[in-house]
């Protein structure tokens, strides 16, 4: 599978660890963290284009999917840390 951008929410899957996703000013609503199969030890961690971490979150051994609080205006977006699973980005 491979990131998809073009469609709200977006869905990344990981294959773009390190690399600016988005490297401009966007509004974003909330992430949620699905369909990771490791339980506690599926991690992501998403961050702005300069490295500030955005949002760090843990699986749950019940594999619920993880949701984030509301975000805002934040300065683009990269994937620092995906092991597995889908994080979907709800954006304005």
């Amino acid at each position: 599978m491979a990131n998809i951008l073009t469609t709200n929410p977006w869905s990344l899957d990981g294959t773009g660890l390190g690399t600016v996703l988005v490297a401009n000013e966007i509004k974003l609503k909330h992430f949620e963290f699905v369909n990771y199969g490791n339980g506690q030890s599926s991690i992501v961690k998403l961050a702005d284009r300069f490295g500030h971490v955005l949002w760090y979150c843990t699986g749950d051994t019940d594999g619920v999917n993880q949701r984030s609080g509301v975000l805002g205006w934040v300065h683009g977006l990269q994937e620092i840390t995906h092991t597995d699973g889908i994080v979907l980005v709800f954006f304005d």
